[in-house]
């Protein structure tokens, strides 16, 4: 009886702490959409909630519709990237808040691969970052997801490259104009999402 009990007891404290990290989870995605005016704006969900959810809504249903599955890792790190590509969009910036939240939720998911081509790519765009080429939010934002995706980054990043060029000769934006590489990187990534659900 005492077994069963402590069984009983060891799943209620299993769904506990999921409950518990998914709130975690919905506050700090609310946290995103509310930077910098937490204080204003954490209360009062707007348009770019509804415009979140729809759109991580979407991506789920084509990972499910093309790859016949749907991931955990899709359902939690979609709306993370969507948020730090809004935030990129209308502040030019992406909150620390994000990288830590790419990088805690795929921690199961880390690899030795990743780790040393998180420090690679790291190392590598800081070069990049400091002559003004590419936002240092943007070189974290790479490194945390190349911890769980390891070298499928590059092709996630080639791509986002790809699709900012054409942006750019689409816009025909001056040079100096710097564009949010953010929107272009979440659409790399869940590039990798699906190549990954596929495989």
């Amino acid at each position: 009886m005492n077994l069963q009990k402590n069984g009983i007891y060891r799943s209620m404290n299993t769904t506990a702490w999921k409950i518990t990290l998914l709130l975690c989870w919905i506050l700090s995605v609310r946290g995103l959409l509310s930077y910098p005016e937490y204080r204003n704006r954490f209360l009062h969900p707007g348009r770019e909630d509804a415009a979140v959810l729809a759109f991580s809504a979407l991506v789920c249903l084509g990972q499910y519709a093309l790859c016949r599955t749907l991931t955990v890792r899709t359902i939690l790190t979609v709306p993370v990237l969507a948020a730090s590509s809004w935030q990129d969009l209308k502040w030019r910036e992406i909150p620390d808040l994000c990288h830590v939240l790419i990088i805690f939720l795929n921690l199961r998911s880390v690899r030795a691969e990743g780790i040393y081509t998180a420090l690679f790519i790291y190392a590598v765009l800081s070069l990049f970052s400091r002559k003004g080429m590419m936002g240092a939010g943007d070189v974290k934002l790479i490194a945390a997801f190349s911890l769980s995706a390891g070298t499928r980054v590059c092709t996630a990043t080639a791509c986002a490259a790809l699709l900012v060029l054409i942006a750019a000769a689409i816009k025909k934006d001056p040079p100096e104009r710097q564009i949010p590489f953010a929107p272009f990187l979440t659409a790399g990534f869940i590039l990798v999402l699906f190549l990954e659900a596929a495989g």
